[in-house]
């Protein structure tokens, strides 16, 4: 009897302990919340602030199972960059990889509605080419980015195990954002232009543990 009496009693304590911990976890979460929300009202004061809202969502559909990897807006289009497991083809064609979408902006919202591929600039006769080939001789290839960067559009793709590994389709824009003309295709240890990160105009900056500063 005694035995199931100490037994119980360290459960007790032990159930104690617990939610004193985690009342004390909880009221420090709180005091961390309210000196952050202090910052950053402090920082508003300073710098001032805009806020961001979602104004609208539309929906891309591809007739295939692709998975999405990049989009940018080229003049009254988006260009859409799909990877597309080959199944049992042999090769991909253009349409697998990329689409075009009009934008529309109406009163019910947004809506994207699929522009046709032929008679676009992606039916250009030497990219097509330049497209077989390389599922020809990199038929592993997938796409890696898609980036608008000094008046042109480059379509990177991956096409070995290194991260620039890279063969980049270059297209001259317009000043308003419209594709001009087909350049060319390059390997990227030749790209005269490197292809950047999302952190654009923004070089990393190489650092140490002593910089490290321990406090909120």
């Amino acid at each position: 009897m005694s035995t199931d009496r100490t037994g119980l009693e360290s459960i007790v304590q032990e159930g104690s302990a617990f939610e004193t911990i985690q009342r004390r976890l909880v009221d420090q979460g709180e005091q961390l919340r309210e000196r952050v929300s202090g910052l950053n009202k402090a920082r508003e004061d300073i710098f001032g602030s805009a806020g961001m809202s979602v104004l609208g969502r539309a929906r891309a559909r591809t007739e295939s199972n692709a998975v999405a990897r990049d989009v940018v807006r080229l003049g009254d289009k988006l260009l859409f960059g799909f990877n597309l497991q080959l199944g049992l083809r042999k090769t991909l064609a253009i349409e697998d990889v990329f689409r075009l979408y009009h934008l529309n902006d109406g009163d019910s919202g947004f809506e994207m509605t699929e522009a046709a591929i032929d008679g676009s600039f992606l039916s250009n006769d030497r990219f097509a080419t330049d497209f077989r080939e390389l599922q020809q001789y990199y038929n592993t290839a997938t796409l890696s980015q898609l980036v608008i960067l000094k008046g042109m559009l480059l379509m990177a793709f991956r096409i070995g195990d290194k991260l620039d590994d890279l063969r980049v389709f270059r297209w001259e824009l317009k000043p308003d954002g419209e594709v001009s003309r087909y350049i060319d295709n390059v390997v990227s240890g030749i790209l005269p232009i490197r292809i950047v990160s999302v952190f654009r105009g923004k070089p990393w900056v190489a650092t140490a543990r002593f910089k490290a500063v321990h406090r909120i």
